[in-house]
């Protein structure tokens, strides 16, 4: 029968193509398709226009003398914490890292103006701190890399900018990456961390992701740094590692998993879907949600899509691609966990892929049961491919 997966086999595995994912393109595949498709009728649906009517931190550049005089006080904020006046300290995450200076050009990344703002976006600042020092009162490009002050300047918005972490890690995670990103900072500017006794706590951390999460004001506040990420190619790889990689899918742990198995392989989409479908008939509503996403919103951007914010969407609206939430296709995901190690290839999941904090619900009974139909697709696609 159309759309009933075929039976699984204890001692051989084939792959039989589902016919309701011919029309899945190739995972290389880079050009638009005709096909659309719509979601599950419960599913929300996303695009880029969304991220447009949502109040939030008004970002705005602010003046060389702002940033730099700004520039102790949050990292100490950082360390320590500001509970007289959390809201305002929050805010400057943003700010400072709407002011991010680019490694490439030594000059700000984004505009003047947030092309997502409101009417109703809050503005935020210190009170009486917006008096501009005349010393530093000029243009960014006026100031020189050895400078101290524009290395200073540096180092607070690119830490402001890390921080946009605590959207969707932990603190423990963040605290634990730490060293590496200060080691990044280097690597980028070509100067050392200027701030040798900053040290995030644990604490402040844990202050600053509870608040991001209960807050809807720091939330919106993102939605401009999300546009512009996508929109700007200048310096995305330093910005995907900063924040990009870590806000993209939250808790779709299946999609950069699917496509990690997919390239590594330079398999069929259809031949994937289909084997995960034979070995996995439970997870279906899954892999639907997985083949829409590649059809309707990774290889196929409408106008309103283009800009591939589609990824940041469960961070706004929990609705979304609600079929493919790691907690409603654990299977599927400890499956294709162990695809990506038999693959030897890597994702964005930082250490062991099997330690994603979702499979730890699974016994270790269906670890295994999951570990050993992993090895039967990475066979059969194997096979097929040679």
């Amino acid at each position: 029968m159309e759309g009933q997966a075929p039976h699984l086999e204890a001692n051989a595995f084939e792959i039989e193509r589902v016919h309701k994912y011919e029309n899945t393109p190739r995972l290389w595949f880079t050009g638009p398709t005709t096909m659309q498709h719509g979601l599950n009728e419960n599913e929300t649906l996303w695009t880029d226009y969304k991220l447009m009517r949502r109040s939030g931190v008004q970002l705005r550049r602010l003046e060389f003398s702002l940033l730099f005089s700004h520039g102790e006080e949050f990292l100490r904020m950082i360390m320590n914490g500001n509970s007289e006046n959390s809201e305002n300290s929050l805010a400057l995450i943003l700010l400072f890292a709407w002011n991010f200076i680019c490694p490439t050009t030594m000059g700000h990344m984004f505009p003047k103006i947030d092309p997502t703002a409101t009417d109703n976006d809050v503005p935020f600042i210190a009170k009486g701190r917006e008096q501009f020092d005349p010393q530093w009162n000029a243009s960014i490009h006026l100031y020189s890399i050895s400078d101290p002050a524009f290395q200073a300047v540096c180092a607070t918005t690119y830490t402001a900018m890390s921080l946009l972490r605590l959207f969707t890690m932990t603190p423990n995670s963040y605290l634990c990456s730490w060293t590496q990103i200060k080691d990044k900072f280097f690597a980028s500017y070509g100067f050392e961390f200027p701030y040798r006794w900053y040290i995030p706590s644990k604490e402040s951390l844990e202050e600053i992701c509870s608040n991001f999460k209960r807050n809807k004001i720091f939330k919106n506040g993102l939605t401009g740094l999300l546009y512009m990420h996508e929109k700007i190619s200048i310096d995305r790889e330093l910005r995907d590692y900063l924040f990009g990689h870590y806000l993209e899918c939250f808790n779709l742990h299946a999609f950069p998993l699917f496509m990690s198995v997919g390239k590594k392989l330079q398999c069929d989409a259809v031949n994937l879907l289909s084997a995960l479908l034979t070995s996995c008939p439970q997870q279906e509503t899954a892999l639907d949600c997985l083949q829409v996403i590649l059809t309707d919103f990774v290889y196929c951007p409408q106008e309103n899509r283009c800009l591939q914010t589609w990824k940041y969407a469960r961070i706004f609206e929990p609705d979304c691609f609600h079929s493919l939430k790691t907690w409603k296709c654990m299977r599927l995901v400890a499956v294709l966990a162990h695809l990506v190690k038999l693959c030897q290839t890597v994702c964005r999941y930082d250490g062991d892929v099997l330690h994603i904090s979702a499979l730890k619900s699974l016994s270790a009974e269906e670890l295994s049961d999951c570990k050993q139909k992993a090895e039967m697709i990475h066979a059969a696609l194997k096979e097929r491919k040679g």
